[in-house]
């Protein structure tokens, strides 16, 4: 009887665990974003990020939703300043943002609204 509690209370849990959600994923992306700005900070050169280099570290399933880094991409300069932008990506368990704010280069995840 434990044998089949602990099945029934186990087994749907670990579909969850092996299957990337959104949030582990945006979070990924922001890291990988996080690490051009400070790569243009350690070699004093411009790093540009654009939507399709970011599409490469979505898993299956997940998507680039909205792709506002604009034509040129999202630029970070070596000051860590940057252009600014937006991206939205989404997944079948819901859809966050990944904010890059122009004057600080800081990088903020957070619902997409």
């Amino acid at each position: 009887m434990i044998a089949a509690l602990l099945t029934a209370v186990a087994l749907p849990r670990v579909g969850t665990l092996l299957r990337p959600d959104i949030d582990r994923t945006t979070r990924k992306v922001a890291l990988a974003i996080r690490d051009q700005r400070s790569t243009a900070m350690r070699t004093g050169l411009m790093v540009t990020v654009t939507g399709p280099s970011v599409v490469p570290l979505l898993p299956s399933g997940t998507t680039l939703a909205e792709d506002g880094f604009g034509e040129q991409g999202l630029l970070f300069f070596p000051n860590g300043t940057s252009t600014g932008g937006r991206v939205v990506l989404a997944a079948t368990d819901g859809k966050r943002a990944i904010t890059v704010d122009w004057l600080t280069g800081r990088v903020v995840v957070g619902p997409a609204s």
